[in-house]
């Protein structure tokens, strides 16, 4: 994180909200990060509007070849990626592809996945 601020990159960070949703807030220094929802590191920075955000690293606990995701069961990224036009890249390591993931109408899949065995 400090590699890429130093070299000028915006960094932002999903803040888990009260009633299920997400919002991105800038990264400026990461040793103000704070323990949040889940007591997931969160945040503080000004909340960032969808559209001025390129790319999303979104975690996943299993994925498929169709770039689909289990997440961790909240819809907190599914309901923020409905209408996010950026690039959407899950990170993973390779076992934890599986052969198919059930999906609803609500589930988005990824654009991308990047794996220790490469990018998928």
């Amino acid at each position: 994180m400090q590699e890429l601020l130093a070299r000028g990159c915006r960094l932002s960070s999903g803040k888990c909200l009260p009633d299920n949703q997400l919002e991105f807030r800038l990264i400026t220094d990461p040793r103000e990060l704070i323990s949040g929802t889940r007591q997931i590191l969160e945040p503080t920075g000004a909340v960032q509007a969808k559209q001025t955000i390129e790319a999303i690293l979104i975690p996943l606990v299993a994925f498929d070849a169709q770039h689909h995701r289990l997440g961790h069961g909240q819809g907190y990224y599914d309901r923020f990626l409905a209408d996010y036009p950026g690039l959407k890249i899950g990170l993973a390591y390779a076992y934890q592809e599986v052969d198919r993931i059930a999906v609803t109408a609500q589930d988005i899949p990824l654009d991308l996945i990047i794996t220790e065995r490469g990018i998928n």
